[in-house]
């Protein structure tokens, strides 16, 4: 065994026979060197020579040893953590804490950590988006990824990730973590399945490979980073370093930090995971120094406006400087001099100018630009507080094309997107970047530019105190999205004789005894159970008519709002009711270019009067002239949607997002083994 140096620390010599096809562990063991200190680290390599008869072969494994845990002074904790895991490991870690029962509200001067599953468990028992803004302290550790994505509004990876990597603008968190202390943790993740039947869910293959197992796990629930919200990633990874297993978020005078690493699972097999855990206790615990800011005052043109309506920022316009807010926002197009931006700086305000256009058009307050063709964007950006949270794939471009940076008049950033200058007590910061600027109807390649630059903009202006309108989805969850994949109730209420593919049998109709099955109540505690969408076996020995029932509960904001029942396929014909009214049928003359419409997915509009809070209820009549008949297709096609308009609607991505199969814009349709 060796340091990195060469240094050879213990070394020793076996003899033997081994049989063909044998394996045999063989024992070693060295006493720790004098540097293993309390928090310290040596990376060190087994080298092991092997000689069987005339043939010699060398391996060399190289592994990290860590020294015991440096004890940092624990912050006092109030735990909410019905599930009982979080508790368990503080337990084993020695630190101590307060649980906090249903009775209890917590208190701000202590660090309130809401244990894994808190959330989906149940409702919380306090007003969480009160308790941040007053100037709470709060880490929030992971929840069933399903449960995060139907009630918080975020994208996640469908896999487990193995190895994540520090963001490295964030000075404060980074210090002694690489890439070796977050990736290919001892043990298995437990908050996904490690081996799902993908066969008992669906007959459709899984849509992003097969999953053996979550040995060596990192995070099992990765969020793609916000692109209009004030999360600030510290760590990332995955596809694009576009995913994060760590944010915080200002809100109000508080703080709240979200933590989805396999802590929990890991803590006791790996000793970074050990370390982590304690390190992102202390993170999560340190003082807010600066509250965010209720709105920024913005001044200038309706294009720099939509630019902010489009990134999610909380603003109001105005024609002067307000003193009591102290973000002034504003485009070339403003009517305030460069006198008047600057006197507000120098009393200490941040006044950000958006991107100007460059061409004939003057630069404003001392800045000249320069046009760079076939511009590919910025370079990872060095540590500071502007750039805190951004990282390489932020300010990139998906393709060259040529752009108008800054050159000079300000400290550059990011190969000119980014500038600011110190202007008395205050600064005055440059966004030389537009994200709404990309033409997506003619170049549509671009759309994840756009994403990387809106997460950036919006990155910047949280640095400066900005708050989104985004921020509160995590307080004040807004399901717009139900899944129906799963069991379902089903009645078969016409068999026939099985029809081949090529002769199939007409729909005779709506019976009245289906008809009655269709409506709002309807005892089928008798009925069959089945998973959907897939196909029936009993569909492979006849043909004919099956009832399919479902009851899902909605919240109650979604009554007075229209919704839409997406089916990814039935065959063939169909009449569907939502609480016992019809709100859509397929049959041979509906498409008279496709009089036998099986697997066409159905989108049926839902009006606001029928959907009420709590049960509702959904019954599918279907008629299979053929064989092999069922609601199929994918699982994520199959759902509920609530038609909020956009104006009242919480988006924390941009709001273009293709599911199409073939062209879609999920990355990990790309995913198989």
């Amino acid at each position: 065994m060796e340091d990195t140096s060469g240094k050879v620390l213990v070394q020793g010599e076996e003899t033997g026979r081994i049989g063909t096809g044998e394996t045999r562990l063989l024992p070693v063991s060295v006493t720790a060197p004098d540097g293993l200190t309390p928090g310290a680290t040596l990376d060190l390599a087994l080298l092991l020579d092997a000689k069987i008869g005339e043939r010699s072969h060398t391996d060399r494994f190289a592994f990290r040893a860590y020294g015991p845990a440096a004890e940092a002074a624990a912050p006092e904790i109030m735990l909410y953590n019905p599930a009982g895991l979080t508790a368990t490991m503080l337990e084993k870690l020695g630190i101590t804490y307060t649980r906090l029962d249903r009775k209890q509200a917590p208190a701000r001067d202590t660090l309130l950590v809401l244990g894994r599953d808190s959330l989906s468990a149940d409702a919380l028992p306090f007003n969480l988006s009160d308790f941040v803004t007053n100037g709470g302290r709060a880490l929030l550790l992971a929840q069933s990824p399903a449960w995060a994505q139907r009630n918080l509004g975020v994208r996640i990876a469908p896999v487990p990730a193995r190895r994540v990597w520090p963001v490295p603008t964030v000075n404060d968190f980074k210090v002694g973590l690489d890439a070796i202390d977050l990736s290919d943790w001892n043990g298995a993740g437990t908050l996904i399945e490690a081996r799902p039947d993908h066969a008992a869910q669906s007959s459709s293959p899984p849509l992003h490979g097969w999953r053996w197992g979550n040995t060596g796990s990192v995070s099992s629930s990765m969020i793609e980073k916000p692109h209009r919200s004030g999360w600030t990633p510290l760590l990332e990874g995955e596809w694009d370093l576009a995913y994060s297993p760590l944010m915080e978020l200002g809100y109000g005078k508080g703080r709240l930090t979200w933590c989805t690493l396999d802590l929990e699972d890991q803590f006791s097999a790996d000793p970074a995971a050990e370390r982590l855990a304690r390190r992102i206790l202390a993170q999560a615990a340190r003082p807010v120094t600066t509250p965010r800011i209720a709105e920024a005052v913005y001044s200038g043109s309706e294009k720099g406006a939509e630019i902010l309506r489009f990134s999610g920022v909380h603003f109001r316009t105005a024609d002067a400087p307000d003193p009591r807010t102290p973000l002034l926002i504003f485009d070339v197009a403003t009517k305030l001099a460069d006198a008047q931006l600057e006197a507000f700086a120098r009393q200490g305000g941040t006044v950000v100018m958006l991107a100007q256009p460059g061409g004939d058009t003057p630069a404003r307050l001392g800045t000249t630009l320069k046009l760079e063709k076939r511009f590919l964007g910025g370079v990872a950006p060095e540590a500071n507080p502007l750039t805190r949270g951004l990282s390489a794939s932020d300010l990139r471009w998906r393709t060259p094309q040529d752009a108008s940076v800054l050159d000079g008049g300000a400290s550059l950033v990011a190969d000119g997107l980014l500038g600011a200058r110190s202007v008395g007590a205050g600064r005055i910061v440059f966004i030389q970047f537009d994200p709404t600027a990309f033409d997506l109807e003619k170049r549509p390649y671009y759309k994840h530019t756009q994403w990387r630059l809106t997460r950036a903009f919006t990155q910047v202006l949280a640095n400066l105190g900005a708050s989104f309108a985004a921020d509160r989805m995590v307080f004040d969850p807004q399901v717009l999205r139900v899944e129906l994949a799963g069991p379902w109730s089903v009645k078969f209420t016409h068999e026939l004789p099985l029809a081949p593919w090529e002769k199939p049998l007409p729909d005779p109709g709506l019976t009245a005894s289906t008809q009655a099955l269709l409506a709002d109540r309807v005892d089928a505690s008798g009925w069959g159970k089945f998973a959907l969408p897939a196909n029936h076996p009993r569909f492979s020995e006849i043909s004919g008519e099956a009832v399919w029932r479902r009851e899902v509960v909605l919240p109650a904001s979604w009554v007075g709002e229209s919704a839409m029942l997406h089916i990814p396929g039935i065959k063939s014909f169909d009449t569907v009711t939502f609480n016992g009214v019809v709100i859509g049928s397929t049959s041979k003359d509906t498409d008279p270019k496709n009089p036998n419409p099986w697997n066409v997915p159905r989108a049926y509009r839902i009006p606001p009067d029928l959907i009420r809070a709590g049960a509702n209820m959904i019954a599918i009549r279907q008629f299979v002239p053929d064989k092999d008949g069922g609601i199929n297709g994918r699982p994520d096609r199959f759902y509920l949607q609530a038609l909020v308009p956009e104006n009242r609607r919480l988006q924390a991505y941009v709001d273009n997002w293709n599911e199409d199969a073939k062209y879609g814009d999920d990355p990990y349709r790309y995913y198989r083994w």
